[in-house]
């Protein structure tokens, strides 16, 4: 399920980085893009709660015209007019529900077509109801974590990176967890989809291009 629209409406941390460690000004303590500088449109997924509801705030803060990627039709409204009231930018909303899988990707890839994509903030995420023993965990749920927390950070570095790299500037924040470093018997599934491996390898890869 897709809808769109548009209209008017520092911290400091070490960062290892593949060619060594340095400290710099960041923007949730990740290395920032000069957001001054840039006059694209991030894309927040999970956008309209909690830490990506933040995200998309301190963008628009700045300045930014926000994209927001969520389920929930009528919470993407709400935060697209917060957003637009508060700070004087433009929003564009796309409902699409990350837990379906590969095929609604070429639909989000579609309504991003033509734009301008500097920063993607892959913040979606999920974790079944309780800690469950795998076994106890339904199918679904199961499912769910791994579409969520694994293929949307895929699918969606892949749809933007492109551009990225021709223009060899762009900031890609993927969301872990602590959860991630250390085997957890209750929350298998979920700490195994917040594993950073395959982030970090990712982000080495691109300091290379």
């Amino acid at each position: 399920m897709f809808g769109n629209k548009m209209e008017p409406a520092s911290l400091q941390r070490h960062v290892q980085t593949a060619h060594g460690r340095q400290t710099r000004k960041t923007l949730g303590g990740v290395p920032a893009l000069e957001t001054k500088d840039c006059k694209s449109a991030p894309v927040v997924t999970g956008g309209t709660d909690g830490i990506g509801k933040q995200y998309a705030r301190q963008l628009a803060k700045r300045g930014l015209n926000i994209i927001l990627i969520s389920r929930d039709m009528e919470k993407l409204r709400a935060t697209a007019q917060e957003l637009e009231f508060d700070f004087r930018v433009r929003t564009q909303i796309i409902q699409a529900d990350l837990s379906e899988g590969r095929h609604i990707y070429p639909e989000i890839a579609k309504q991003l077509e033509g734009k301008e994509i500097g920063i993607l903030i892959n913040n979606a995420g999920v974790m079944y109801d309780s800690p469950s023993l795998f076994l106890n965990v339904p199918e679904k749920k199961l499912i769910e974590s791994v579409n969520i927390n694994m293929m949307a950070v895929m699918m969606m570095t892949y749809i933007v990176l492109p551009q990225m790299v021709e223009r060899k500037k762009g900031l890609i924040v993927n969301m872990s967890s602590i959860s991630s470093f250390y085997p957890l018997p209750l929350m298998a599934v979920y700490s195994a989809s917040k594993v950073c491996n395959v982030v970090v390898s990712i982000s080495d890869q691109m300091c290379l291009l």
